[in-house]
């Protein structure tokens, strides 16, 4: 080789191996800086979503009492999930027991009738609206959230009215909107929905707990009712604007849905909406939790009644 060629070769090839070494630094570059992008965005986004989880309940110091809580409730009541999961298990061989198929028109809740005290029984019933004959034999209980999709699809298919219409004054029914989960505007407009009952009673509660589910989309990720709708709902439900309002604005109704909130804790209702479907001559009562087709409701409510 002539020393021309040595001469032309030599910078090509250095040439070759300067544009390898820049091509693998950009990628080592990259490389960094994908992973620490990433590694960025993904504390960012988690701040953030701990930050919408804290003001659900107020305060991070009001979410991780929460927790604590829920922690030790579950561990008193570990025994009974148990059971309530063998059971569902034993009956439904193929459903998955930790999602049930709402599909499924077998009850998930034990079938097992139940007694209350005279005393419970009285607290249910007290600070509630009572639907229909007040001397009924059976009551119904349902516990509802305004923004829950199961509440909204069990409202919206009728099946409470239609087991009115098939009992009679045989039956009467209470329904208690309490705090499931953090749903966004299911406080304020829970909080409403009992000054509708304040304010203008039974008549124009039923008529505003209907307008909720029946103006609420079926979807968590649905347009929910925007606040400054709730007013116009009372108007439409025949209750006096200004004593609604004044009860809105001063949550004089939160104690009340504080205390449906309780009292579904002590049933251990396990699913929304749940219904508890209670004899009052003898107290007993059994619970229907999910929304269930209307013959699950009349196989319960025919249980008890013929008691």
């Amino acid at each position: 080789m002539t020393e021309e060629n040595k001469n032309t070769t030599t910078p090509k090839v250095e040439k070759k191996k300067e544009m390898k070494c820049i091509v693998i630094v950009l990628i080592i570059i990259s490389i960094i800086s994908n992973v620490a992008s990433a590694w960025y965005f993904s504390n960012v986004n988690f701040e953030k979503i701990m930050a919408n989880e804290y003001s659900k309940f107020g305060s991070k110091e009001n979410y991780e009492l929460a927790n604590k809580a829920q922690s030790i409730q579950i561990k008193q009541q570990i025994g009974e999930i148990k059971k309530y999961v063998e059971q569902n298990d034993a009956a439904n061989p193929t459903t998955d027991s930790i999602n049930p198929n709402p599909e499924d028109t077998t009850n998930t809740e034990s079938t097992e009738l139940k007694k209350l005290s005279t005393e419970e029984i009285a607290s249910i019933k007290k600070d509630s609206y009572i639907e229909w004959n007040k001397d009924a034999k059976i009551t119904l209980v349902e516990y509802t959230d305004p923004e829950c999709p199961y509440c909204i699809r069990q409202a919206r298919s009728g099946v409470i009215e239609e087991l009115k219409a098939d009992y009679g004054e045989q039956i009467n029914n209470i329904l208690k909107p309490f705090k499931a989960v953090p749903h966004k505007n299911a406080d304020a407009e829970s909080i409403a929905l009992i000054c509708a009952w304040k304010v203008a009673w039974v008549e124009a509660y039923s008529k505003y707990y209907h307008a909720l589910f029946t103006k609420n989309s079926w979807s968590n990720d649905g347009e929910w009712i925007k606040l400054d709708q709730l007013t116009p709902i009372a108007k439409e439900s025949w209750v006096d604007e200004a004593k609604f309002q004044a009860c809105y604005d001063a949550k004089e109704t939160q104690w009340v849905y504080e205390s449906y909130t309780s009292e579904w804790t002590k049933y251990w209702v396990s699913w929304t909406p749940s219904t508890l479907i209670i004899n009052n001559e003898t107290w007993e009562y059994t619970l229907i939790g999910w929304a269930y087709p209307k013959a699950d409701f009349v196989k319960a409510i025919d249980k008890l009644l013929w008691k």
